[in-house]
């Protein structure tokens, strides 16, 4: 029988035939040979009571029939269970070809063999002769197991590795002449590679042996013999032996590790340049907040008890104030930044604006209804309006009283005067004292948040929307 007939032979896969089918068989048969002799009755009489002219007849012999009945159906099953044991085992010989995908063989009863795509090997028992590409081989424990190829050859025991015959890369037809001639190994071959995953192989080339353990690989050529490429494939190779090549994952693995480490590269070079950054920042930022003594500059309207005490002899009235706005007020990211302060301080801030308008409300606006009247104009007038419109309707009616609630609220804030109690204090007074405390009011909330250096700092920073006022001699300035 040809190869390829054992091959197709193989292919059909024959159902067992049932416990005691043999058996029943040629019960069966003996039961129906016993009818047949049972309704065949014996001649009566003997060969000397017949009549003169009468042959004899002659007896039927049931059982010799029953015994070759019973012979052939025997047979028969024998030769049923024969050809279910010969087809149902796998082949001993054959060819196999994987043309465009990865294709799995059985080889006799201990071996199996995965072709990736362009492979080619024939087999004969414990013999494969591997002509091209990859091969994965699992082979279970038993007599020797030997993978031939152009290159050398590998002998095995028990174990699973990979066989990669380097190819020339010559046509199919090249390929199929050179078989017929017997040259196909001289003319392909230029090496192979061998991979073991488990157990262990003798890897042979000319007079050389080497032994390769589980983890260890090898490459084999004419013009370098056996050479030992790597003594620990790792145990994640051998995992994935079977449904990747190992030299594939491994150069994954190696781009893996080299991008992983390009990336880290390029965070580290990204963090020092951030670092530089904000070192630098951070430095003008002190720069901008020292004076040319290099003691931290001072804004003109961060006054000290000393500068209140000052303008006081002078009768100036000088204050910051939070600007006023409807809709409220939240410094954008490019402010919060130059504060040196996080993204969602803003909110932070924000609030503190909207604290202080609430508190503006409440102690500033009944003094200017106190002075205009309750109408719909100072309802909807700012406080800020309404001071400078008392200070004007004062000025004109009564300059003497205006200067003196200046001075007033100067000598209180100065802390030279006590406050006078109840409605004693002129309403300019308390409105002028009502505007310098806002500050405070601004300040104060700012502190619950970022404690009382840090929100003394922001108060009086650049870029906050805030406004400033100097009153003196009895005249705006």
């Amino acid at each position: 029988m040809k190869n390829e007939d054992d091959l197709d032979l193989s292919a059909w896969d024959a159902d067992e035939p049932p416990p005691g089918f043999a058996d029943r068989v040629v019960r069966k048969a003996l039961s129906e040979g016993k009818g047949e002799a049972t309704a065949t009755p014996r001649a009566e009489g003997s060969a000397g009571s017949a009549g003169a002219g009468d042959e004899p007849a002659k007896a039927p012999r049931p059982l010799a029939r029953r015994r070759t009945f019973a012979a052939v159906v025997t047979s028969l099953a024998l030769a049923a269970g024969a050809l279910f044991w010969v087809t149902s085992r796998p082949p001993v010989s054959g060819e196999i070809s994987a043309d465009t995908e990865r294709t799995e063989v059985r080889i006799g009863d201990r071996a199996v063999a995965v072709l990736e795509p362009g492979a080619r090997l024939s087999f004969r028992g414990g013999t494969v002769d591997q002509t091209k590409g990859n091969v994965f081989y699992r082979v279970e424990p038993g007599g020797g197991f030997r993978v031939h190829t152009a290159a050398g050859d590998v002998d095995v025991t028990g174990t699973c590795f990979r066989v990669d015959v380097k190819a020339s890369g010559r046509s199919d037809e090249m390929q199929a002449r050179d078989v017929k001639m017997g040259a196909l190994g001289a003319a392909l071959a230029l090496g192979m590679s061998v991979a073991v995953y488990e157990g262990k192989v003798a890897v042979s080339h000319a007079q050389e042996r080497v032994t390769l353990k589980a983890g260890e690989s090898a490459d084999v050529s004419d013009a370098d013999g056996v050479v030992v490429t790597s003594a620990k494939l790792g145990a994640a190779g051998a995992a994935g032996s079977q449904d990747a090549p190992l030299e594939e994952a491994n150069k994954s693995l190696v781009v893996t590790v080299s991008d992983m480490k390009k990336r880290l590269e390029t965070i580290e070079s990204q963090k020092k340049d951030l670092e530089q950054k904000l070192s630098q920042a951070e430095e003008k930022l002190k720069a901008e907040q020292k004076g040319a003594d290099g003691a931290p500059a001072k804004n003109d309207f961060d006054l000290s008890q000393d500068d209140l005490v000052a303008l006081a002899k002078e009768g100036t009235l000088k204050y910051r104030v939070p600007c006023s706005k409807q809709a409220g007020y939240k410094p954008d990211a490019d402010v919060v930044n130059k504060l040196g302060l996080a993204p969602q301080d803003a909110d932070t801030i924000a609030n503190a604006y909207k604290k202080v308008a609430e508190w503006r409300e409440k102690n500033m606006r009944p003094i200017c209804q106190e002075v205009l009247g309750k109408s719909e104009l100072t309802d909807k007038m700012s406080v800020d309006s309404c001071m400078h419109l008392v200070s004007d309707f004062l000025s004109e009616t009564d300059p003497k009283a205006r200067t003196e609630a200046q001075q007033l609220a100067v000598d209180i804030r100065a802390g030279l005067k006590t406050p006078p109690a109840g409605e004693k204090m002129p309403p300019l007074t308390r409105m002028m004292l009502a505007s310098t405390q806002q500050i405070k009011v601004f300040e104060e909330e700012l502190a619950k948040s970022f404690g009382p250096d840090e929100a003394h700092r922001i108060t009086y920073a650049d870029g906050l929307c805030m406004g400033h006022s100097t009153w003196g001699g009895g005249k705006k300035k």
